[in-house]
């Protein structure tokens, strides 16, 4: 498979990963992360990401379900999705998570709280 970095620093850059390094990767994420059949991996990042590809692979591997939004930077959408879909893993950037943060410091701070 081809893999291409973010290109942060300039001009994309592809690399090869022969299938038996993807397949490495995915049973020693699946063996170290302790994800199991029970559990329910839920992503906003890219399929295109390599490590959101890893992480996938490995619930499949384990018969963990897995759960995509394409929801850009819709926090509201994504916390409505999490309340119905309940995982267990939840990967994204971290934009996502500050969003999440500063909405639920709102809620607490509307509720009366801190």
């Amino acid at each position: 498979t081809l893999i291409y970095t973010s290109a942060n620093n300039g001009s994309p850059i592809g690399a090869m990963l022969s299938q038996s390094n993807l397949i490495s990767a995915v049973t020693n994420f699946a063996e170290s992360s302790g994800i199991n059949e029970n559990d329910m991996y839920y992503s906003t990042l890219s399929q295109a990401n390599i490590y959101d590809r890893v992480v996938t692979l490995a619930c499949m591997y384990v018969g963990a379900s897995v759960g995509v939004l394409n929801i850009g930077s819709d926090v509201p959408k994504l916390l409505e999705e999490m309340v119905v879909r309940k995982p267990t893993v939840f990967r994204s950037v971290p934009k996502i998570y500050n969003d999440i943060y500063s909405a639920a410091k709102q809620t607490v701070s509307e509720l009366g709280g801190m």
